[in-house]
């Protein structure tokens, strides 16, 4: 379950019973779920571990906007301080920006990315700026940052 992976203090808890994991290639996967932080806002989170493929994350997007428990509208963080960034290719990073075009639905909701190092980071901010760029996404509603309680804080924004 995702709660398990939790880092000692982060400021929300995964809901039980609202999770689901997604295999996302050799040596990666996805987990998603209902969450709230300590002040009760509920937002999804999922968490990515190792290298991430597009199908999986198309998967678990889908998943989180059929869910009603998590819904399409809901912000989003997105806990990648376990993806493995150095084996993820620039070039499929960019490609990750255009899954925003498949969920229109999604447009306009608050996005955060929790990332642990520079390389993350970097990629992160690529990310958001091919986004941006391609026009799939505003970029100010999408924040990548390593201070967890700060993007949760900006989800409740």
């Amino acid at each position: 379950m995702p709660g398990e992976e939790l880092q000692v203090g982060d400021p929300w808890e995964a809901v039980p019973g609202t999770e689901r994991t997604f295999a996302a290639g050799p040596g990666g996967r996805i987990e998603i779920c209902l969450a709230r932080s300590q002040n009760g806002l509920e937002f999804s989170y999922g968490i990515a571990e190792g290298v991430v493929d597009r199908e999986s994350l198309s998967a678990a997007t889908r998943h989180l906007i059929s869910d009603p428990r998590l819904g399409a509208r809901r912000p989003t963080l997105w806990d990648l301080r376990h993806h493995d960034f150095d084996h993820t290719p620039v070039v499929r990073f960019r490609g990750y920006a255009f899954i925003f075009s498949e969920f229109p639905e999604r447009s306009g909701v608050r996005r955060g990315y929790l990332v642990s190092s520079d390389t993350g980071y970097g990629m992160m901010r690529m990310f958001q700026l091919s986004a941006s760029g391609y026009g799939l996404e505003d970029e100010a509603r999408i924040r990548v940052s390593a201070d967890a309680g700060a993007l949760v804080t900006w989800l409740q924004a």
